[in-house]
């Protein structure tokens, strides 16, 4: 349903100048809803943001010999030089805890988890930066 702004804001100062309202304005209120501008990957990402950082920070801490195994066998530019992991664990330290580890595996759980289920989700549901649902 096509929604006429003007309308609404009509409606809203109505409310805000404590009128009565019609019907018709009351359940056009009602039947409002504000559509989310989001593709359906970006919603999904954001959903999964949480989940998906805990399961790699999980199998980092649980199986840390394996992941040492894995990351022996990758290639040297996977991992950062020694000023530029001071400047990537800066960065994480401002916003939660930093890796202190030089390869970009152990950043991915940070990644996942700021790019698309904070910084990607601004608000959500009205709620501040920093509350996830």
């Amino acid at each position: 349903m096509r929604y006429n702004k003007h309308r609404l804001i009509a409606i809203a100062k109505l409310i805000d100048q404590k009128k009565p309202l019609s019907p018709d304005e009351i359940t056009y209120l009602l039947h409002f809803e504000k559509l989310s501008k989001d593709n359906k990957i970006t919603k999904v990402l954001k959903r999964l943001a949480v989940p998906l950082s805990l399961a790699f920070g999980f199998l980092f801490t649980a199986f840390p010999k394996e992941f040492q195994n894995i990351i022996q066998h990758m290639p040297p530019w996977t991992n950062f030089s020694p000023p530029l992991l001071t400047g990537v664990d800066y960065l994480w330290d401002l916003i939660g805890e930093p890796v202190r580890k030089a390869n970009i595996l152990y950043h991915v759980p940070n990644i996942i988890l700021y790019s698309f289920g904070i910084f990607g989700n601004k608000t959500f549901h009205g709620l501040t930066p920093m509350v996830l649902v």
